[in-house]
């Protein structure tokens, strides 16, 4: 048996107790040091795989000198090694700690049961950015070069109000409530931290969300004139073909969707239902108007993440798509039968690699009345590439 302890702060009776009776202590080499833990008995947490494996080592000669105990930060089953090391095959007994996330929403006496927990580790920061665009109220677990500059610098076109809460637990314990500006010029946050990322500032009433059915919210009555989320009375010419293509595309919580034209209303709703973030480039404060064979064409900021997917029936933009460095990688352009012709040029003219893929649709709907409703789908594809780290600026 493994008993895993979760802590924040300084180690306390029980888990110091434990320690001193175990064979191996698994921990990072800090909490280790502060535990006088004998190196004959460590086994360090820097890589988990490692400590799988000479966990699973030891188990198999019997655990000769004692059992194995595991410290964790903050909750060990939120976001902490017990997944990783269930999957590896080890069984757990957990004394759960107060998770870091926890900690920093009662710092500033919010709920947290409605918020969406994220982590920065390990990977790009566009699913974050992508969750904190689509929902009010999102907790980041950070990772160096990935903390709340970076986060804010990502969300630069949105009001956000952002909680750091660095070192919690320790006596230097520190928790702020920043703007956006403030946030992306934070120079001076120590490690460890989390991050709360909020639409609304946390003393507000706002910041309190509404509860969905689903954890313990009132259901909406049949009648409720309110409409849900996602849905909406009239249908826009191309309402049908932006359906076809979230269903081909699926974009769901951790994608971002950009769109432009006139079909930005419907992409919202449809972004509404499905959990993506979407980023509506018409109202975006531009870098600059690009000037290309004489003629200005929008720009896209460059803090702007790359999208996973775009929408659009204005095809002046796709110059600018062209130009970004890593992306995007799917592009559908919508177009009626009178635009057609201009919008295949348009692609034509844009400048994206030769190795981009061009596929045109069709789509044709007839109404109760009889008439039919056209729209073409051009899709552009491009190589995935290598997602590389945005620092603030």
């Amino acid at each position: 048996m493994i008993d895993v302890y979760g802590h924040l702060g300084a180690p306390g009776p029980e888990l110091r107790q434990a320690v001193a009776g175990a064979g191996r202590v698994v921990a990072g080499a800090r909490a280790l040091d502060a535990l006088d833990v004998p190196p004959q008995r460590r086994i360090v947490l820097g890589g988990v795989s490692p400590a799988i494996a000479a966990v699973t080592a030891y188990q198999s000669a019997g655990e000769p000198d004692g059992p194995v105990v595991v410290l964790a930060s903050g909750d060990p089953l939120c976001y902490g090694v017990v997944r990783r090391f269930r999957a590896g095959g080890l069984w757990c007994r957990v004394h759960p700690g107060i998770s870091s996330l926890a900690a920093a929403f009662a710092a500033v006496g919010l709920p947290w049961d409605d918020a969406q927990l994220v982590s920065a580790h390990g990977h790009g920061m566009a699913p974050t950015w992508a969750a904190c665009r689509a929902l009010p109220k999102v907790a980041v677990l950070t990772a160096p070069g990935h903390g709340i500059r970076e986060i804010a610098a990502g969300l630069a076109d949105l009001e956000r109000w952002y909680v750091v809460a660095e070192r919690l637990g320790e006596a230097d314990e520190r928790v702020r409530v920043l703007d956006g500006s403030a946030a992306r010029g934070a120079t001076d946050v120590a490690e460890p931290n989390v991050v709360l990322v909020l639409a609304a500032p946390p003393d507000s009433p706002a910041a309190l969300g509404v509860l969905g059915p689903y954890v313990g919210g009132p259901r909406p009555a049949a009648n409720d004139p309110a409409p849900r989320p996602g849905l909406r009375d009239t249908a826009t010419p191309h309402a049908a073909a932006i359906a076809l293509v979230f269903g081909r595309t699926a974009p769901r919580l951790g994608d971002t969707i950009w769109c432009a034209g006139e079909i930005v209303e419907d992409v919202v709703a449809w972004g509404a239902r499905t959990g993506a973030a979407v980023v509506d480039l018409n109202g975006l404060p531009a870098d600059g108007l690009a000037e290309t064979d004489g003629f200005e064409q929008p720009a896209i900021p460059a803090y702007l993440p790359d999208p996973d997917l775009v929408l659009l029936d204005d095809p002046s933009w796709l110059p600018a798509l062209a130009r970004r460095t890593a992306g995007p990688r799917l592009v559908v352009l919508l177009s009626g039968d009178d635009a057609a012709h201009g919008a295949a040029a348009a692609v034509d003219l844009a400048g994206f690699p030769p190795s981009a893929r061009v596929d045109v649709a069709h789509l044709a709907l007839t109404d109760a009345d009889g008439a039919t409703r056209s729209t073409y789908l051009t899709t552009i594809e491009t190589l995935p590439t290598t997602e590389m780290p945005r620092e603030a600026p």
